[in-house]
């Protein structure tokens, strides 16, 4: 990271892995191997800028509204994606002045850098027997290219390939999805670590030595870490990229190809994780008022498959989530409920029941157990695993989850309850008797729910319930607003992607 005046680029044409969705390698190599096209740099730069920079900028600017000198220079900052590196710094980010404008500019080689060694990071976090397998492997290859590249001084460039792990999908979906959460918790920090250079006066003077370097460079991170914690991002990930660049880091070191340390301008890497280390616990979750975890399940024929669960951090009055999905099983119903602080999933499946417990929610790495009831034989089995918290900060970004995110904080249904009793023209008076009745016959209908991914029984039990809410509501509606609220909820969109994804269990 640095905060020189000025970055002159050379084009590069490579794709940024997970910036565009793609799940392969993040080498052009691979894009000519399977016949891809390179995207368009233009299109690059615009996309890294919308969807990686401009989310770090608009979080910041939501939450600083309290420090008078931060939101000043966040109403002037202008946040940029450039094609190519400042040919005496190679791949960076900058912090400058441009005609009395501060400015933060990544260039598009150095977050190629990011996705790349996010890579080593994401397959790392599964701390998998086959990952830490592909790891060795990878950190063998780079070994041996460094050691060739001694004699020219040149750094080869690191790479991964994700194809290692073709034979095992699920392990390489959960690696993938890992792999972009620590390039974007990356980039938050990228982007923010040049903020702090702003905010920290870094522009109006200049280190007189290479220790005031760092020490500015530390300062700025500082800075940056605190920023991100306010923000919801896990520092987490932050923490797993730097151990893999630390260890690319003592692979150049020992044959020479970069500067100790001491005659370098910047901290290494292993300084910014001990630094960082200092200042949080990175096992502890971000502050969001949602949860969602990802890990490896399997589903009714014994496949191993990646499960995502996302739930509400605090539990209702009753004790239970407001809002709940998992991605799992297509075939399953799965409710939440929270008991002594621990989070409970019950799933029901046509062949099996699932209990899975998730004892520490609020640690980024939670011990989960796995509970499998084989309905056809009355077969049981449990497993213990760790899942891993992802970040949430970005969910909306990645347009993950958005229905619980945005929709289900409170209630997914009471959401389109309401917006339904707005659409039929229904009055304030009678639309507020109807949410209280709802709110009622939904607490009841939950603990249905749970009963029958317990116990088994659920049909009759939820249709008596739903039938005598149904009576209560055209009692308090009339007819007409009754036909009138009938034809908005079937109408609501939200409802409909809420039956599909969350009913498709037929019992």
């Amino acid at each position: 990271m640095s905060c020189l005046s000025s970055i002159r680029v050379r084009a590069v044409l490579v794709p940024l892995l997970f910036l565009v969705g793609a799940g392969t390698s993040a080498g052009a190599g691979e894009h000519a191997r399977t016949g891809k096209q390179e995207p368009d740099l233009a299109d690059l730069v615009t996309r890294s800028t919308r969807d990686l920079l401009n989310p770090v900028l608009d979080s910041l600017k939501a939450h600083s509204r309290t420090d008078a000198k931060l939101t000043a220079l966040l109403a002037r900052v202008q946040l940029n994606t450039l094609s190519a590196p400042h040919p005496h710094t190679g791949p960076n980010a900058v912090a400058e002045e441009v005609k009395g404008q501060p400015s933060v500019v990544l260039d598009l080689v150095f977050l190629e850098e990011i996705t790349r060694v996010s890579g080593l990071a994401g397959l790392g976090i599964t701390q998998t027997e086959r990952a830490n397998e592909v790891v060795r492997l990878v950190m063998r290859e780079y070994e041996s290219r460094v050691a060739a590249a001694a004699k020219t001084r040149r750094l080869p460039r690191f790479g991964y390939v994700l194809s290692h792990l073709d034979e095992q999908k699920a392990l390489r979906d959960v690696a993938t999805r890992l792999t972009a959460e620590v390039m974007l918790s990356t980039v938050a920090w990228a982007v923010l670590h040049e903020m702090g250079h702003h905010v920290l006066g870094h522009l109006s003077a200049s280190p007189s030595t290479l220790a005031d370097s760092r020490q500015w460079e530390k300062d700025a991170d500082t800075w940056a870490f605190r920023r991100m914690a306010d923000l919801g991002y896990h520092v987490y990930y932050l923490h797993w990229f730097f151990m893999a660049r630390e260890a690319l880091e003592d692979v150049a070191l020992r044959h020479g190809m970069i500067p100790t340390e001491a005659e370098s301008s910047h901290p290494s890497y292993a300084s910014r994780r001990q630094l960082l280390e200092s200042l949080y616990d990175v096992e502890r979750a971000a502050p969001v008022r949602m949860l969602a975890f990802i890990g490896m399940g399997w589903n009714e024929n014994g496949t191993p498959q990646p499960v995502e669960v996302w739930l509400a951090r605090y539990p209702d009055k009753d004790g239970h989530i407001a809002a709940s999905i998992v991605s799992g099983s297509a075939s399953s119903l799965n409710v939440f409920e929270w008991v002594d602080g621990k989070a409970h999933i019950y799933g029901r499946g046509a062949g099996v029941a699932t209990e899975i417990v998730i004892h520490d929610p609020d640690k980024i790495r939670s011990r989960v157990s796995i509970r499998y009831h084989n309905l056809r034989d009355d077969s049981k089995q449990q497993v213990e695993v760790r899942w891993i918290q992802t970040n949430l900060a970005w969910a909306r970004y990645l347009k993950i989850g958005d229905l619980s995110v945005h929709r289900a904080l409170d209630n997914p249904l009471g959401t389109v309850l309401r917006e339904a009793l707005r659409d039929a023209g229904v009055d304030a008076e009678t639309s507020a008797m109807v949410i209280r009745e709802f709110d009622s016959f939904f607490r009841t209908l939950r603990m249905t729910l749970i009963r029958y991914a317990r116990e088994g029984e659920f049909p009759q039990e939820a249709g008596d319930v739903l039938g005598e809410f149904g009576d209560r509501m055209r009692k308090a509606l009339g007819p007409a607003n009754s036909e009138k609220l009938g034809a908005a909820l079937l109408a609501n969109p939200t409802l409909l992607l809420m039956m599909e994804t969350l009913f498709k269990h037929k019992p």
